[in-house]
């Protein structure tokens, strides 16, 4: 791939602080928090874009520096969707759930160029859990760390001691596919000049 200069400067339009701080890394982000209606789909690839298109499309109102980029990020165990939890009960009971199995880990992420060219992508990781007891779960909630994960866990945290392994991208896990996100920008970039 030819040498590209990525934009300085990006809109993020999502209420994830893991998201502002791994594009904080690389670029000067405007944050916008968007009022959407997520999607719950069986098809988790496209529900993973669709539900980052919509918070790019709620923030292209409100006069964004191009490129407008969100993310979604889930927990998948046996088909069924682990979001963030509701309240500690709903926590306690994804972990549990999760304890000493794999489960996926759904990263997609969505942008719009000024040309209003736009682009998607999404990666999956797969994780292990230790086997918890109940004691570790309840001394992990007592933290409050769960409260606004997806899966009700934060591997860049103190969740990282519930895991035993993981196969994929970090960033994936923690909340937005960074690498694979700055492979498809110069990509689009290219294409577009």
């Amino acid at each position: 791939m030819k040498s590209v200069n990525l934009p300085g400067r990006i809109t993020l339009s999502s209420n994830s602080k893991r998201r502002y701080d791994i594009l904080s890394k690389f670029f000067i982000v405007d944050k916008i928090v968007p009022e959407v209606e997520e999607i719950n789909s069986s098809d988790f690839e496209k529900m993973a874009i669709e539900n980052s298109k919509r918070k790019v499309l709620y923030a292209i109102d409100k006069n964004p520096v191009f490129p407008v980029v969100s993310g979604d990020t889930f927990v998948i165990f046996e088909d069924k969707i682990f979001g963030k939890p509701k309240n500690r009960e709903e926590a306690f009971y994804m972990l549990k759930e999760l304890s000493n199995n794999w489960h996926l880990v759904y990263s997609g992420f969505y942008f719009i160029l000024q040309n209003k060219k736009s682009y998607g992508g999404v990666t999956i990781a797969k994780v292990k859990f230790k086997d918890l007891s109940d004691e570790m779960i309840e001394n992990y909630i007592k933290t409050d760390e769960p409260m606004d994960k997806a899966g009700s866990y934060a591997i860049h945290g103190e969740g990282r001691f519930l895991i035993e392994k993981f196969e994929g991208c970090f960033y994936t896990i923690v909340g937005f596919p960074v690498v694979k996100f700055i492979k498809k920008l110069k990509e689009a970039i290219i294409e577009n000049s």
